[in-house]
């Protein structure tokens, strides 16, 4: 069992396993954690929030014979207020480096396709919003609980793209510069929620595959992998640009939208779908999966999937976290 070294924040940790000319191309089989939510908690092994520690992290799979650790890690880009006081602005990267020292791959989580209003450069996005009102660049409100966010309008023209193409590609060249070995972002399928955003032109689904290309090119001129994030009904159009994905709940309260199926295209090709189911909804009051336990959840997980279970997608902590192998 891998075991981590306090104090690795200041030394040089290569990333582990990045070919020289190119970017990370992961196989399945991997067993990944995903923890958006930091912990409270300080100390060895916990690094801007993110929980490192194998005597907390490593779990048996429901039919293993004994405890497992994660080798890839879907984190945020920016360290989350709860930990640096205020400041939203402050990159991930020493838990990247402490993931490395774990010879473990960290995936920088970002939403790709909304407008998030506590980021560091919302301002910037709005006050473009503001001189350009005919380009219809954000949306309005999500529903709740993701009431803080508002679609990007991803149709060409009236030069949303452009700017977009300049938004995320900044992003993109802070997960490349601190360490990251492949991007995630988040809500690419703006395609499947025309009457939530509320455009009068409704974005279409060779739209979403146009932007969805666009986000892949600029993971890899800056040598990261990249994730499709659900949007798996599209997944069959971009396996050839998306070097693995990433799905949640698609057993269940996301089958109609985000079904699993489409993304076996994924595994087919060679490249890992990290799957996460959630025991509990996002519904108020939340509804139990009706699968019921982890266990259960794993024995019905699309084989060849690399499935997980967490609590609820709106509480992506460290723990509880189950491999399914």
């Amino acid at each position: 069992m891998a075991v981590l070294v306090a104090g690795c924040s200041g030394t040089n940790v290569p990333v582990p396993d990045r070919p020289a000319n190119g970017w990370w191309r992961p196989h399945p089989g991997v067993r990944w954690q995903y923890q958006l939510v930091p912990t409270t908690r300080t100390g060895p092994g916990i690094v801007n929030g993110i929980n490192l520690r194998p005597d907390e992290v490593c779990t048996p799979p429901p039919k293993g014979a004994g405890p497992v650790c994660p080798d890839v890690y879907g984190i945020d880009l920016w360290v989350d207020s709860q930990v640096t006081g205020s400041a939203t602005d402050v990159v991930n990267t020493e838990a990247v480096k402490a993931i490395h020292s774990l010879s473990a791959h960290a995936i920088c989580y970002f939403s790709g396709g909304t407008l998030e209003a506590w980021r560091p450069d919302a301002r910037k996005i709005l006050d473009w919003d503001a001189a350009h009102p005919e380009a219809h660049l954000v949306s309005k409100a999500l529903a709740p609980p993701y009431d803080n966010e508002r679609w990007f309008n991803v149709k060409p023209g009236a030069g949303r793209l452009e700017f977009l193409t300049e938004i995320m590609a900044a992003r993109m060249k802070l997960c490349a510069d601190n360490g990251f070995d492949a991007v995630d972002p988040d809500w690419p399928d703006a395609w499947l929620h025309n009457s939530e955003a509320g455009w009068s032109e409704p974005v279409t689904a060779a739209d979403q595959l146009g932007y969805n290309r666009m986000l892949a090119g600029a993971a890899h001129r800056l040598g990261l992998g990249i994730v499709l994030k659900n949007d798996s009904k599209q997944a069959p159009d971009l396996v050839g640009d998306f070097d693995l994905a990433v799905i949640e709940d698609c057993q269940w309260t996301g089958a109609d939208i985000q079904p699993c199926d489409p993304l076996t295209a994924f595994t087919a090709a060679g490249k890992p779908v990290l799957h996460v189911e959630y025991l509990e909804s996002d519904e108020d009051p939340p509804e139990r999966n009706p699968l019921g336990t982890p266990a259960a959840i794993c024995a019905a997980a699309t084989p060849g999937f690399d499935t997980i279970v967490k609590k609820a997608s709106k509480t992506l902590n460290d723990l509880p976290w189950t491999p399914c192998r």
